[in-house]
């Protein structure tokens, strides 16, 4: 007996009905209103630590932003001289080496972000330099003045030729 696609199609759908009212009827049911009010004392608490945790992480990520931005913007510049047909070589290589510096030096504030994670001295970090100088974020639950000095010891012995390093710390919810 050869049965048409419809007609499989409505058993399976009567099928899948039947099992389902099995299911619903057999589970045992909670008062929707029980359920609902401890979903929503747990969810407004958790909603608070969420949001201050979001907020620190949020604040990290405009710390890393800000200085991608700047780096962009700097590397935009050198591309611009290097593809311009009105640049001399000299500037051509001048740029060059500027935007190879910038990329070295952005890769060196990213390895020390990580060996400040890895020592555990930090959950996160943001590494930004400017000239000689440079600021370390760090969000940790505590830093001890050991362990900011610590981290300007890296800062300044790193490849970065920084002379002076700052250390700012973000307390850490977890």
């Amino acid at each position: 007996m050869v049965l048409k696609k419809q007609t499989v199609w409505l058993l399976t759908m009567l099928s899948l009905i039947i099992v389902l009212s099995v299911y619903y009827v057999t589970t045992p049911s909670k008062t929707p209103t029980a359920a609902t009010q401890n979903t929503a004392a747990n969810s407004s608490s958790d909603a608070k630590k969420a949001s201050s945790a979001s907020a620190e992480d949020d604040q990290f990520a405009t710390y890393k932003l800000q200085r991608n931005q700047q780096a962009s913007k700097e590397a935009q510049k050198y591309e611009a001289v290097i593809a311009s047909d009105s640049s001399s070589v000299q500037q051509v290589n001048e740029a060059t080496n500027q935007l190879k510096a910038l990329n070295d030096q952005s890769e060196q504030e990213s390895m020390l972000e990580q060996e400040i994670i890895s020592k555990g001295l930090g959950t996160d970090a943001v590494v930004t330099t400017d000239g000689d100088y440079a600021q370390v974020y760090v969000k940790a639950k505590n830093l001890s003045s050991k362990q900011a000095s610590q981290i300007m010891q890296m800062v300044v012995n790193s490849s970065l030729g920084v002379q002076f390093a700052s250390v700012k710390y973000q307390g850490a919810n977890s």
